[in-house]
């Protein structure tokens, strides 16, 4: 593969993620009376979810717990990779990698039951 379709890959990729972000954004923004977690609620929600494999509050990839696996999801997990007890790490193997990048995009979408 040459480097300028390597290019062209990654922006593709950032782009559907940025819409897919904004997409989310725009579905939230009239759900302002339903409880989103915040700071430390979707960090400790994060962590349960890793160490027990689910969470009544979520589904382990939901790493927000908007009820959908999107890009806001894939954000949290970027923004920790690499990093040990952080929420981004699904699997609860230590470092946020490829296992869990893995597991949230197969889990991409609503979560179900």
């Amino acid at each position: 593969m040459s480097f300028s379709a390597k290019i062209f890959s990654v922006i593709v990729i950032l782009v559907f993620v940025l819409m897919t972000a904004v997409t989310a954004f725009a579905e939230n923004k009239g759900r302002q009376d339903r409880f989103v977690p915040r700071n430390d609620d979707y960090r400790a929600s994060g962590q349960r979810a890793a160490s027990q494999g689910s969470s009544p509050d979520c589904c382990p990839a939901d790493l927000n717990c908007d009820g959908v696996v999107n890009g806001a999801d894939l954000g949290i997990l970027l923004g920790d990779w690499g990093q040990e007890g952080v929420p981004g790490d699904i699997t609860g193997d230590g470092p946020v990698n490829g296992a869990d990048l893995g597991i949230l995009l197969g889990a991409w979408g609503p979560c179900t039951g």
